[in-house]
């Protein structure tokens, strides 16, 4: 079980971030007809139901399924489901951004960051991936 690149990583994060963004700028965008505005929305909802399911399934998001990575449980090197992948990655290791973030923006930053900084340790595990028990492998 061999832990995924960092690049790969880093462009499965940003396929999921263009994704993402994209289908937000088109559901916010005001100039935008209403009827292309509604499309971004449908596309973000089935990008959020298609990350869900992946993550569920396979361990993957679209963007680590287009870089071929997935998240495993490091402990049994199988896939963590929902729990695993999606409340305790996700949910869990969220939390305490939204709650620095109210406290002061700075505060969530500086959590995003010790997250991400993580990565460039021996084991290339992000924050979250410790928290949850999980590994991104190849």
């Amino acid at each position: 079980m061999d832990a995924a690149t960092r690049l790969k990583r880093l462009a499965a994060i940003a396929i999921d971030a263009f994704l993402i963004s994209f289908c937000s700028l088109m559901a916010a965008y005001e100039p935008l007809p209403d009827s292309v505005r509604f499309v971004g929305l449908a596309a973000g909802a089935a990008v959020l139901v298609a990350n869900l399911y992946f993550l569920t399934v396979a361990g993957q998001t679209l963007g680590k399924r287009a870089a071929g990575i997935r998240i495993v449980r490091k402990a049994t090197g199988e896939n963590g489901g929902f729990v695993v992948n999606v409340l305790r990655r996700g949910v869990l290791t969220g939390l305490p951004y939204v709650v620095l973030t109210m406290v002061h923006p700075a505060l969530g930053g500086i959590w995003v960051w010790a997250d991400i900084l993580f990565i460039f340790r021996l084991d290339r595990r992000c924050l979250h991936d410790h928290i949850a028990g999980t590994l991104v492998v190849q």
